[in-house]
């Protein structure tokens, strides 16, 4: 309806498996529709300029044979929030003043991501290729030109359904590593003691 050039694949898979079907997207985003970069973004994330440049420059400035990772930049609801204001960019706009952690997200070139053995891991937070017995993540660098707009909190009912949803499929997922996503076990105890 916006005009935008739009493809939509549905997975239906209980356990959530993330990391082979981001994968499977990205190599179809440089096969069928000849895309020169792949940024797998979740729906909660947006990407900006931390420079007032646009994203399509920064972008451009990047060389197009190597792994770049765009650092998170959270932002947090606040009471104060206008909860009239349906545009969560308009309504949310306090950041964190540091991140606890610092997570990024991968922004990969074509010629990278068309490669055998190129794995996607679970959240987009890196990129790995097969060596002859594991798999190691790829060399990259984190650019200071780009952020990734990130707002995990929209509402009370919006970060309950996540961590529920989320942790059941976590779950469902016997192979997961042991702390994967431990952050909605985390959430999902609160509410289940019935926290606010």
């Amino acid at each position: 309806q916006e005009g935008l050039s739009l493809g939509l694949d549905e997975a239906t898979a209980l356990e959530q498996p993330q990391s082979s079907v981001l994968t499977v997207a990205m190599r179809k985003a440089v096969r069928d529709w000849r895309a020169d970069w792949v940024l797998p973004l979740d729906a909660d994330e947006f990407i900006a300029t931390s420079d007032g440049g646009t994203v399509r420059e920064a972008i451009g400035s990047l060389p197009r044979n190597q792994v770049v990772k765009i650092p998170w930049r959270t932002y947090v609801p606040l009471p104060s929030d206008d909860p009239q204001e349906l545009n969560v960019l308009r309504r949310i706009t306090h950041q964190r003043s540091a991140e606890p952690r610092r997570f990024c997200k991968v922004l990969v070139p074509a010629c990278i991501a068309a490669m055998r053995g190129i794995v996607l891991g679970f959240g987009s937070h890196g990129l790995s290729g097969r060596t002859v017995f594991r798999r190691k993540e790829l060399p990259s660098f984190e650019t200071n030109r780009l952020v990734m707009a990130h707002f995990p909190v929209r509402s009370e009912s919006q970060i309950m359904a996540k961590a529920i949803m989320g942790h059941l499929a976590r779950l469902a997922r016997p192979d997961r590593p042991h702390n994967d996503n431990y952050h909605l076990k985390e959430i999902y105890d609160c509410f289940r003691r019935e926290h606010p």
